[in-house]
């Protein structure tokens, strides 16, 4: 059987092509959707040395599968099962992991396959019948921002989030939901994506700081903005140039303020937030900006970020 696929070869090289099934390869699921990230964008311009090429990118991913009809959403990665931090529930720090999209082929294809070492290691997640398949495809960014911010264990008054794309809006929804009394401001380099929620101005200093963009400039300035015994939530990841980032440690440690590293997400958190958008209580639609089909990804992947694009998301059925 032939398939389509994206297969990215070198940097800023990707093509369409057809290709037989692999008799090696245990045939999973039929992808429906795929959304395309701004880590993607990343790894296509300049694959990172851990990135095996030639490789299928994209991590999220939803379809059929083949074993039950049932419409799952795909945890984004393989991790060991049997270190400590996989007994712990801590399955996305396993030295191990192997990530779709990364290490494995991902979503920007018609059919996931994998070895049969890994098949049975795969993590599915039912998508509620209320649920289409693009918003299914919002699943793990979302869980993400589900994830770091499980962290804070006080309803903040306060936070300010450094980064008003798709992970910036998600965030904000989820404050809203979750701490309905809390006073976001959202900064951006946009004017007009910058954001204040709460009545009358935000705080000068804040409870709770959130990175959602890869700038070092805004780990400074969130920094400075954090109040005493607040905490910034290191949910971005800067680029090569910027890490490792001069702080102050004697500010953090006077003031009794924590950095706290927030890195994907568990399978637990892509079951909440597919509840979340099933019942209606976080909306999605509106940040879908984009669908386009297999042959329009590579032209996608280069084109430049707009001020009113937060998804783009690949349809394959």
């Amino acid at each position: 059987m032939s398939l389509q696929k994206i297969i990215l070869s070198g940097p800023g090289q990707a093509s369409l092509i057809n290709e037989q099934t692999s008799s090696s390869l245990i045939p999973l699921l039929d992808i429906a959707a795929c959304g395309i990230c701004a880590t993607d964008r990343k790894g296509f311009l300049s694959p990172p040395a851990s990135m095996r090429l030639p490789l299928v990118l994209g991590h999220e991913f939803c379809g059929t599968l083949l074993s039950t009809g049932k419409r799952v959403a795909v945890w984004p990665a393989i991790s060991c099962g049997h270190c400590c931090l996989c007994r712990q529930g801590r399955a996305n720090l396993c030295a191990d992991i192997q990530l779709f999209g990364l290490h494995l082929d991902g979503g920007y294809q018609q059919q996931f396959s994998l070895p049969p070492a890994l098949a049975d290691r795969a993590i599915f997640l039912e998508i509620p019948s209320a649920l289409s398949w693009y918003q299914a495809s919002i699943a793990e960014p979302l869980a993400c921002v589900i994830h770091s911010l499980d962290m804070v264990k006080q309803s903040p008054a306060s936070i300010c989030i450094y980064g008003a794309g798709l992970m910036g809006r998600l965030a904000v929804r989820l404050v809203q939901y979750q701490w309905p009394q809390c006073h976001i401001e959202v900064i951006d380099p946009e004017p007009i994506r910058q954001i204040s929620f709460g009545q009358g101005l935000g705080p000068e200093q804040v409870e709770l700081v959130f990175l959602a963009c890869s700038s070092a400039g805004a780990v400074s300035a969130g920094l400075q903005r954090l109040q005493p015994g607040g905490t910034m939530l290191l949910f971005s990841g800067l680029d090569r140039q910027h890490n490792p980032l001069t702080i102050d440690y004697n500010r953090l440690h006077r003031l009794e303020q924590t950095l706290h590293g927030s890195y994907g997400c568990l399978p637990t958190d892509m079951a909440k937030a597919l509840a979340l958008m099933a019942h209606h209580d976080l909306e999605v639609d509106d940040l879908i900006t984009n669908v386009v089909d297999l042959a329009q990804v590579p032209k996608s992947l280069l084109a430049p970020n707009c001020r009113d694009e937060y998804k783009t998301v690949i349809t394959l059925t």
